[in-house]
């Protein structure tokens, strides 16, 4: 990896609906500096080549991937990226101290000029909960305390009686918040929050749990910011038209189809899309 450090660009937030990104669960099978390194570099290229988001997901104790500070490691791959959202896919919020990450989090946004985004969730391994001392079955009622918390520090609402605010000012942050779910009360629960929704590709499948579930979710949306969903009976409305979700593949993608994407997505070309998705076998991509 480069040692050059580059400057950020002011981040401004892109009123187009289709972005192309890259997510990592850091799982290399290589020793943590080397680890961590590599998903420096996969990030580096990820702003070198024009996407737009870099996801990474946090992991408590090498469970499932290896990487417990996800602020962390975003604070150094915003000095090494210029254009790139930096972005958590999720932070398991009821294991955190919330003002704390509030904190950590509004000193991130200020170094890397606005290009953070904030993806809770509410975890699905049990034994991160035993680490911390949470009993696992209160995780949602955890969550939803957190989440205030966050929310309320980050729209700059008083934190003590005696008035303090968060340090430094970041109610910006509050138009980049993503909820994680797997099902409809959560989706329920992220639009009433005003949040971009996360859904795992096996959240909701037709015929499950009744058939109503993707007309409430739909019903529930606020916003067209809906990724990862592996269904083709959840689809928020663009300018009045069904915006199409599809299945996510593991694909080798040419640098040439990639620029091909990117310059689609940048200037909402629903033909040029389709025909550099063709090319991969894809259908649609979020």
């Amino acid at each position: 990896m480069s040692s050059t450090r580059t400057d950020p660009i002011p981040h401004q937030r892109q009123r187009n609906p289709f972005r192309l990104g890259v997510f990592t669960r850091l799982v290399d099978e290589v020793p943590p500096p080397r680890r961590y390194t590599r998903a420096l570099e996969l990030l580096m290229t990820a702003d070198r080549l024009g996407f737009d988001t870099g996801w990474v997901a946090q992991h408590h104790a090498g469970n499932e991937g290896g990487l417990p500070s996800p602020l962390v490691f975003l604070a150094a791959a915003a000095q090494y990226t210029r254009r790139l959202t930096l972005a958590t896919g999720i932070i398991t919020l009821a294991l955190e101290n919330p003002v704390r990450l509030a904190e950590d989090a509004a000193v991130l946004a200020a170094l890397s000029n606005g290009r953070l985004e904030l993806g809770f969730g509410t975890g699905g391994g049990e034994p991160a909960f035993a680490i911390f001392g949470v009993p696992f079955e209160d995780r949602q009622q955890e969550y939803d305390r957190a989440f205030a918390v966050v929310r309320d520090a980050l729209a700059g609402q008083e934190l003590t009686p005696a008035g303090s605010t968060l340090f430094p000012p970041a109610r910006p942050l509050l138009a980049t918040v993503w909820e994680a779910t797997f099902g409809v009360a959560g989706a329920v629960r992220a639009a009433e929050h005003g949040s971009g929704l996360l859904l795992a590709r096996t959240a909701i499948r037709p015929g499950q749990n009744g058939a109503s579930q993707p007309v409430a979710i739909r019903k529930a949306l606020r916003r067209d910011r809906v990724v990862n969903a592996d269904t083709q009976d959840l689809r928020p409305v663009l300018n009045g038209e069904p915006l199409e979700i599809g299945s996510i593949k593991n694909v080798s993608i040419p640098l040439e189809t990639v620029e091909r994407l990117r310059k689609s997505i940048a200037s909402d070309s629903r033909q040029a899309m389709r025909e550099a998705l063709s090319q991969l076998g894809l259908e649609s991509i979020v």
